[in-house]
């Protein structure tokens, strides 16, 4: 609720085979509210499907492309391809279904039978960055309202058995708790000269960093940050948006009525000005010297 009425710019769903990135509308550039899943596998996208829920794989499209280098013919036998492929899933169910029910097997334990068969898919992950799934407008809130009862978002075996997803929020919500991340000093000395080096440990969300880097710059004229990113949180970065069409000059006008209706989000200004901005990159590390930000 807070994402749709823009007093929160993004959360978190922090599941345990994939993570679930929800963004107010006007984040990125973006004039709607999207919601970004990674990594997702062929069973989950499945039952997205299955529950009407449309969803576009921005970065899958954009690697066939490639491939094909522009061949429209190579594409549309693609589509063909999945289009058959999906009709014939459909046929093997209902065979199974009839086979099933001629053994005598009643219509509640089949159900079963098919609810264990989709949360073994759903626990297998493609594991790449392709896997991720985009979903945004009025879809949204129909994805948030599937992950509440989806079973496989809940581990049935292992440490974390029984424990729901974990929501991470730069702003406080109900039922939320505050936690701190863990910062460590140190002193490293290098051909005669100190340095001084600070880690900083946990879930570090991206207004942090920014947080981080805006103090450092105001009293530092030179110092780099080295970030040890999670693998399949970069999808996010390197997807621009549902379809890839946002340009790539961003509109002064656009950013401001977007900084302006974000302006409840617990964010200021200056973090906003970035958030909203339509220019995104994926990187490791990033040096500041002077009065310009070096990406390494």
């Amino acid at each position: 609720m807070l994402v749709r009425t823009r007093h929160c710019p993004y959360f978190y769903m922090v599941a345990n085979t994939f993570t679930c990135l929800f963004r107010a509308a006007g984040i990125n550039g973006i004039g709607e509210s999207t919601a970004y899943v990674c990594p997702t596998s062929g069973g989950f996208r499945k039952l997205l499907r299955k529950e009407g829920i449309n969803f576009s794989m921005p970065l899958r499209e954009n690697n066939k492309k490639r491939r094909s280098n522009g061949a429209s013919e190579n594409e549309d036998e693609e589509e063909e391809e999945e289009e058959t492929e999906e009709v014939e899933q459909e046929e093997d169910e209902r065979e199974e279904t009839d086979w099933l029910a001629s053994l005598g097997i009643a219509e509640s334990e089949i159900g079963k039978i098919k609810t264990a068969e989709e949360a073994s898919l759903l626990k297998t992950g493609d594991k790449n960055d392709d896997s991720l799934v985009v979903v945004d407008g009025c879809e949204v809130h129909a994805l948030f309202n599937f992950l509440i009862n989806c079973k496989s978002a809940i581990a049935t075996t292992g440490p974390l058995a029984g424990i729901p997803p974990t929501l991470i929020s730069p702003v406080a919500f109900t039922g939320g708790s505050l936690s701190s991340l863990k910062v460590r000093e140190s002193t490293v000395k290098q051909d005669n000269e100190r340095f001084y080096t600070i880690e900083v440990c946990g879930p570090i969300l991206p207004n942090t960093v920014q947080n981080l880097c805006n103090i450092l710059q105001e009293n530092l004229e030179t110092f780099s940050v080295t970030f040890a990113n999670v693998d399949f949180t970069k999808a996010y970065t390197l997807c621009k948006g549902p379809n890839e069409t946002i340009t790539k000059s961003p509109s002064k006008q656009s950013n401001t009525f977007n900084m302006e209706s974000l302006k409840d989000s617990g964010l200021d200004s200056k973090l906003l000005a970035a958030f909203c901005s339509e220019n995104l990159h994926a990187f490791d590390s990033v040096r500041w010297n002077r009065n310009s930000f070096m990406i390494l």
